[in-house]
């Protein structure tokens, strides 16, 4: 007799990266890991998500385009198998732009400022008003994408649960319009280290050039470790430390069991 729920449909699990940089290590305690444990059990598809890159990096194309190799060998490196994990090229499948145009009649331009990650995201970018209409949007593109492989679990890091609720405002406003479930709604999936701070305590970031890269030498990991904070407030010797908010033992707790 086969195991009870042995044929159990397994679960679709969407996620990805914007090939704007090598990936770090926020990505890998973030996310990577999830996938790892992820594909060997459920239906995953990893999307280099090149198009969503393009809305804050329009004048560097040939960048995205060389970064979508780089992201791709990092997968690779942490152990992310192509026999049992599918990576795909967002731009590759043009289906997902047309269903971003459609879902963008289903949105406020009020509820896409309103959204807390693009938000901070504006902020750290310095965009002011002069956002990119693209990038201000890209929430409804990876909403698309998530709907267009009809997953029903998307691990990402903390920051990201937004997406994730605007995601299912969209798939239950497509329900309304068409008066029955066109496509599931979806979860997200926290890692226990969904937010990894960069080396100077603020988010990890590739822009900021805080990260520690996943492809970064020794010496360029020895550098970046000597330039954390261990506990400002500890100035004489009789002081009490601190371990709250102290970026090495954020490190620690993530990577050093």
């Amino acid at each position: 007799m086969s195991e009870p729920g042995a044929h159990a449909p397994r679960e679709v699990v969407l996620t990805g990266d914007r090939p704007t940089g090598p990936l770090h290590l926020g990505h890998y305690a973030g996310s990577l890991l999830s996938r790892i444990a992820l594909q060997n059990v459920s239906q995953q598809t990893i999307l280099i998500a090149d198009l969503q890159a393009l809305t804050d990096h329009a004048g560097r194309p040939r960048d995205v385009q060389a970064n979508v190799l780089e992201v791709a060998l990092d997968y690779l490196a942490v152990g992310i198998d192509p026999t049992v994990t599918t990576i795909a090229l967002q731009s590759a499948i043009p289906e997902l732009a047309e269903l971003t145009m459609l879902y963008l009649n289903l949105v406020t331009l009020a509820r896409l400022e309103r959204n807390p990650t693009v938000r901070s995201e504006i902020e750290l970018r310095g965009f002011v008003r002069d956002i990119p209409a693209g990038f201000l949007a890209y929430p409804v593109s990876q909403a698309a994408d998530i709907t267009g492989f009809r997953a029903t679990l998307v691990p990402v890091g903390d920051d990201q649960v937004p997406m994730i609720e605007q995601t299912n405002e969209i798939v239950r406003r497509l329900a309304n319009l068409a008066g029955r479930a066109v496509v599931p709604e979806c979860r997200a999936l926290l890692s226990t280290t969904p937010r990894l701070p960069g080396v100077d305590g603020r988010k990890a970031s590739k822009s900021l050039g805080n990260a520690i890269a996943l492809s970064a030498s020794p010496d360029e990991i020895r550098a970046k470790v000597q330039a954390m904070f261990t506990d400002p407030g500890h100035v004489h010797t009789n002081d009490r430390g601190h371990v709250e908010g102290n970026v090495v033992f954020a490190y620690l707790d993530a990577f050093d069991s």
